[in-house]
């Protein structure tokens, strides 16, 4: 159908975002790599068109990024916040999951330190096709509300019943 088209594309449109790309190497670090505060190698275009080795920390990384998109919905309905909590829970043998939920936990501390911030939720991973009118307002027979619509993330620490993150 088409919607399942138009979800496909928000997918591919999400792996493609600087963050989750960002996200996905921190993932893959090292399991002693530990911490917000470690170093990466960072490469930054200098004004004169040149490309420099920049060290920075993980979080350093993260907020240059984002800039000023931390509250901005992405292609399938999530904030910045949601990409690190739903990437530490890959299972993917090796994964740094602890590096990828203190930087999380440094974001919320950061950016989202009211419980209003906090539980944000998912918008429709549809609302942005609704609005070019690829896929009507309401009434649409595909239309679910969402794929993700509602979800916070204490429901992904949850449904990964991770305790020590909900009790966070």
């Amino acid at each position: 159908s088409n919607v399942r088209s138009l979800r496909f594309m928000s997918r591919a449109r999400q792996i493609e975002q600087p963050l989750w790309k960002f996200l996905v190497t921190c993932g893959l670090s090292p399991l002693e790599e530990q911490g917000p505060d470690a170093l990466v190698h960072g490469v930054e275009q200098e004004e004169n068109g040149a490309l420099a080795d920049k060290r920075c920390t993980y979080f350093q990384q993260v907020q240059k990024l984002l800039g000023d998109s931390w509250f901005r919905y992405g292609p399938v309905g999530e904030q910045g916040l949601h990409n690190f909590f739903l990437l530490a829970f890959s299972n993917a043998p090796g994964w740094n999951k602890s590096l990828l939920v203190e930087l999380g936990k440094r974001v919320v501390c950061e950016y989202y330190n009211e419980p209003e911030l906090l539980s944000v939720p998912y918008n429709s991973d549809l609302h942005t096709w609704k609005a070019l009118s690829y896929v009507a307002e309401s009434g649409h027979p595909d239309d679910d509300g969402g794929l993700y619509t509602g979800e916070t993330i204490l429901h992904i620490a949850v449904a990964n019943q991770d305790e020590a993150l909900v009790d966070w």
